[in-house]
């Protein structure tokens, strides 16, 4: 950005923002995930805008998950220091601490903060899938972005399944699949008629 911040973007994400910033505050605002390393400036606090929550950030690294058809949003401060209120109440902050997420619930609203390791959570960036204690849902979710397909599960349970494990983001989608079926006792099959993908147990 033009005040040397920068940006990266996940999959089917995006960011709005001004070409040059006023001179009382730097605004954003995004869709989708993404990762920020904010260039400090006292005098312009810089802020990030998604659908339920601004994010005020104090020259830091970051990152926000805000996914549209996701069940909640989620914040994770790798470095420096953030705080975050709701969209509707943004009279009231919470302070993140470094390795900290903050999780908002989409239906109650509520924000709950969980220690994670930023580098699990940051790994798209350095183009890695990294599942520590995921859902398959979540990882599909992931995959299915990335690589464009449509899935469903032939038995609902398996969506819930955790995973633990590592996919490199830039290797064939076989090859990812096929990461998943041999460590967890799932089958994919593909429909050769529009290339959706059924999950099953093995």
């Amino acid at each position: 950005l033009e005040d040397s911040t920068e940006v990266w973007l996940n999959s089917e994400s995006s960011i709005r923002y001004p070409e040059v910033f006023g001179p009382d505050e730097r605004r954003v605002a995004v869709t989708g995930e993404a990762y920020f390393h904010v260039k400090k400036d006292n005098s312009r606090p810089f802020y990030v805008e998604t659908d339920r929550q601004v994010v005020r950030v104090y020259g830091t690294t970051f990152n926000i998950r805000a996914y549209p058809d996701e069940t909640a949003t989620y914040t994770t401060l790798e470095t420096g220091s953030i705080s975050l209120a709701h969209t509707s109440t943004p009279s009231g902050e919470i302070f993140l601490s470094k390795g900290h997420q903050a999780v908002l619930d989409h239906e109650s609203d509520d924000i709950n903060m969980t220690v994670v390791d930023p580098d699990v959570v940051t790994s798209w960036r350095h183009g890695r899938f990294v599942f520590e204690d995921q859902t398959l849902d979540r990882i599909m979710r992931d995959l299915s972005r990335w690589y464009d397909f449509q899935y469903e599960f032939a038995d609902e349970s398996l969506s819930s399944r955790i995973f633990m494990g590592s996919i490199p983001r830039y290797s064939d989608f076989r090859t990812a699949i096929q990461v998943l079926e041999n460590c967890g006792h799932i089958r994919f099959m593909v429909s050769p008629v529009d290339n959706r993908i059924l999950i099953s147990a093995e």
